[in-house]
């Protein structure tokens, strides 16, 4: 079975998911993943076939800076509207032309 993983570049999203890939790999399983170029070295490690994501930024590099004028929770919850929702049509464009791939016939997104 063929395997696309595509994971945030966030440390946090790529360091789970590599004993996953490993183990598809170790089980014949033919692994694509795709993230920011920055991850290649830890996922070439585990196996997998890397693909780079085309505008990406390293989101562990991104400043955490809230909204002007905001603190507390309102200042913590723009923050995460920054690094996830602000970003979703970002990943739904580099997602979309390769779900159209018949291809990879299972898809794990982190």
């Amino acid at each position: 079975m063929e395997f696309l993983i595509a994971t945030q570049p966030f440390t946090g999203h790529i360091n789970p998911m590599q004993p996953i890939a490993k183990e598809l790999v170790g089980s014949g399983h033919e692994v694509v993943w795709l993230t920011a170029e920055a991850f290649r070295a830890k996922i070439e490690l585990t196996g997998a076939r890397f693909m780079a994501t085309d505008k990406s930024a390293v989101f562990d590099a991104t400043p955490l800076k809230p909204d002007d004028g905001t603190s507390g929770l309102k200042a913590a919850t723009s923050i995460l509207r920054r690094l996830f929702v602000d970003r979703i049509d970002e990943g739904v464009n580099v997602l979309n032309p390769l779900t159209h791939n018949l291809k990879y016939l299972s898809l794990l997104i982190s």
